[in-house]
């Protein structure tokens, strides 16, 4: 039997290209195909790219936009702080940025939304009743009727009138009444606001 005659040169076998696995049925094995890369962050609760488009700052009743605000947040599923903050504070108007520079300028690294939301409803409300009594005291009996006078007081009110301090609008009421209509109506404290304005009509 004729051997097998080995190449003269040692190196080439270690040239010959190896050939490819062959499976148990005849065919060659492709090599195993990588799994695809993940090209996704996985959901991390609280953190959200969702568009959110806030209502218009309503100054005359901040508590009701917080509200909404919070409606919408619920929607996007956003309940991280630092998001909250910055969506609301992207949407305030100057003059109510300028009523929180501090927490603008300083923000709080716990809860800073909540903060914020609790400056801008304590300094806003502060403000508004403040104004709203000024507009008040502008109002003058003139030739109307006390209850007119009243009637006019409380649309002035407009949407506030359900919060507004009772005791503050009967007050601001009676100052505008002629001072022997004031002393008339001093034992009426417990009587329904309107019930004295129709009284004094009547003197």
């Amino acid at each position: 039997m004729d051997q097998q005659q080995l190449p003269s040169n040692p190196g080439a076998l270690q040239d010959t290209p190896a050939l490819p696995p062959v499976t148990p049925y005849g065919h060659s094995a492709s090599p195993a195909t990588p799994p695809p890369l993940q090209t996704t962050f996985p959901y991390q609760p609280g953190v959200s790219h969702v568009a959110v488009r806030l209502p218009t700052f309503w100054i005359s009743n901040p508590t009701v936009w917080f509200l909404q605000v919070e409606c919408q947040f619920a929607l996007a599923g956003i309940t991280s702080q630092l998001t909250k903050y910055r969506h609301v504070v992207s949407v305030l108007p100057q003059n109510i940025a300028v009523e929180i520079t501090d927490i603008l300028v300083a923000p709080p690294a716990d809860c800073p939304y909540d903060a914020l939301r609790t400056a801008i409803l304590d300094r806003t409300t502060a403000s508004e009743c403040k104004r709203l009594q000024q507009l008040l005291s502008a109002e003058e009996l003139g030739d109307r009727r006390p209850s007119q006078l009243l009637r006019n007081m409380q649309t002035l009110l407009a949407d506030r009138l359900p919060t507004f301090d009772a005791a503050l609008l009967k007050q601001l009421f009676l100052q505008r009444l002629p001072s022997n209509v004031q002393m008339v109506l001093a034992t009426a404290t417990t009587l329904p606001l309107t019930e004295p304005a129709e009284l004094a009509d009547r003197i």
